[in-house]
């Protein structure tokens, strides 16, 4: 049965402590699996040569600002019962793997065991540059990271030695409550995020709105999954270990828009849910963000009472 998650606001008015706690608590209420804290940057260059991958123009366009992403879960988590706290997407070389895996823990830990790791291996070059940090080695950075959090997640005496990162005779305390550790997710939509995923991760949770590497039709996302069955098989991995996401910043109710995911009536909407429940998507993450909290909340509740009947 597919799951669904709110995708959280993370900057600008609809991103104060008040909003994000009537947001999750009114997720959790009305049934969703997670809430998804969906942006992660450390501090954004005034100028930005990079190619935004989510733009058809290449220009970043959202906000230049964000929350600290792992204190953000950690205060929901204060504020919720069961609701899934995911990082969507956490950029792997921006923190220490140590310091990274220790928050992380403790997020676990303090949420009881809610947690889901969502990561990515990043794209802003002038970020990386202010962080000091290799651009061109992002990915094998985050392998390296991936790694690390599991050694010291599951093992006593963990030790690691990588061509970035090294430790060993240390203690890593407390552990996660989840076992084997928290499940992690694997962002990005090329075929070197899906190689990722299929090598080290427990899901893939690519975003919708990359034009370089489109999924925006069920047909488009079918042909992803099957490339991740394949890499999994390569890496003598069972297909069905993996976790199949899908994160959409678009959704809208109203008048049918025939091929569009998310956009039209209710009956139409749900009927794009089952779509990709056929492809092996298991978690749906949509933005129902709005100008004001009223508007907000009240498509979380059309969405609740009027697209969720014609799935269950």
């Amino acid at each position: 049965m597919i799951r669904f998650g709110l995708i959280l606001p993370h900057a600008g008015t609809m991103s104060d402590p008040d909003t994000l706690i009537e947001l999750a608590t009114r997720a959790e209420r009305n049934g969703f699996y997670a809430v998804v804290e969906s942006s992660d940057h450390v501090i954004v260059p005034r100028k930005i040569n990079a190619t935004y991958p989510y733009s058809d123009t290449g220009r970043y366009t959202d906000f230049p600002e964000d929350l600290e992403q792992l204190t953000t879960l950690s205060f929901l988590a204060s504020k919720t019962d069961k609701i899934r706290l995911v990082t969507g997407i956490m950029v792997l070389p921006y923190r220490n793997p140590i310091y990274a895996a220790k928050a992380l823990a403790t997020i676990d830990h303090l949420s009881k065991g809610r947690l889901i790791v969502g990561v990515g291996v990043g794209w802003l070059k002038e970020e990386f540059d202010v962080l000091r940090l290799q651009f061109e080695e992002r990915g094998a950075m985050a392998d390296e990271c991936i790694r690390s959090f599991i050694e010291l997640w599951t093992d006593e005496n963990p030790r690691f030695k990588g061509k970035y990162y090294e430790f060993s005779d240390v203690v890593f305390s407390p552990k996660v409550v989840q076992k084997p550790h928290p499940p992690i997710w694997i962002g990005g939509e090329s075929k070197l995020a899906i190689d990722r995923a299929a090598r080290l991760g427990d899901g893939w949770l690519p975003l919708r709105g990359n034009p370089k590497h489109p999924l925006e039709i069920a047909d488009q996302l079918k042909a992803r999954v099957t490339t991740l069955k394949d890499s999994a098989r390569k890496h003598k991995r069972s297909p069905d270990e993996i976790e199949v996401g899908y994160l959409s910043p678009t959704y809208e109710q109203g008048s049918s828009a025939e091929g569009t995911l998310f956009v039209g009536d209710a009956r139409k909407i749900a009927g794009d849910i089952s779509k990709l429940e056929k492809l092996g998507v298991s978690f749906l993450g949509l933005d129902f963000t709005r100008g004001t909290l009223t508007e907000t909340l009240e498509l979380i509740d059309e969405f609740t009472t009027q697209v969720l009947p014609f799935l269950f």
